[in-house]
């Protein structure tokens, strides 16, 4: 949350209407200026916290700290997407990179979502937010649109999209409501700064998606893959 979107929705949290308590996670709390200055001046309604998605004792940490605080919406943001030139097919591919994206992108969704699973269900609201891309569209990769590259980051993606379902077929039974949001092509330091949507654009986007999302009215897992203004995204 020290930077991009992350941040946006803690500065989105933090204006609205209603008093809202955030728990504001990025690696290294210390080189997070703008987060840190949110927190200082929120009257204690915005914490900082240390988390290291990939490190499974950091996970166990913010866990311990949460014990007993019932979180309503928990959103998995973390991802990387390594340079292009080092995950094209045709190309040279970092194999050691892959599993760095695996590891940030899908592992670290499981982590932290198993850890903060019992602060979850102690909410009334219980939304599990996965902040996808439609990079992992399987659907969307066709030959046609002239898609190519970005190996890693895609098949990634895509994994988090499975991963994200499976886990709301289980989850779902305990009262779990589980969304992955595509943001879109936003102006982030992933996304570039020629990007068409600005931060703020997008969260205030999926912020809306977050609020409304209802549980499945055909009593089935809850699950879907959306656009930032809730438009649905072929799997």
């Amino acid at each position: 949350a020290n930077r991009g979107l992350g941040l946006e929705f803690v500065r989105q949290y933090a204006s609205a209407s209603e008093d809202v308590r955030l728990y504001a996670c990025c690696r290294k709390p210390s080189a997070a200026t703008e987060l840190v200055a949110l927190a200082s001046s929120s009257g204690g309604l915005i914490t900082v916290h240390e988390l290291d998605v990939t490190d499974a004792g950091s996970v166990h940490r913010l866990a311990a700290a949460l014990d007993g605080v019932a979180v309503d919406v928990l959103i998995n943001n973390s991802a990387m997407n390594p340079d292009p030139s080092t995950q094209n097919f045709s190309g040279d591919i970092d194999y050691s990179l892959w599993a760095e994206a695996m590891d940030t992108n899908v592992y670290g969704v499981v982590r932290v979502t198993k850890a903060l699973l019992p602060s979850l269900l102690l909410s009334q609201q219980k939304k599990l937010i996965h902040i996808g891309s439609r990079a992992g569209s399987v659907s969307s990769q066709l030959v046609e649109t002239g898609r190519k590259g970005q190996l890693i980051y895609r098949s990634s993606k895509a994994a988090l999209n499975m991963t994200a379902k499976l886990l709301d077929v289980e989850l779902a039974e305990l009262g779990v409501l589980s969304l992955v949001i595509h943001p879109g092509h936003v102006q982030t330091d992933m996304g570039g700064d020629q990007a068409p949507l600005t931060p703020q654009q997008s969260v205030s986007g999926m912020v809306r998606c977050i609020e409304f999302l209802q549980p499945a009215l055909d009593g089935d897992a809850n699950m879907r893959f959306v656009w930032y203004d809730g438009r649905s995204i072929g799997w």
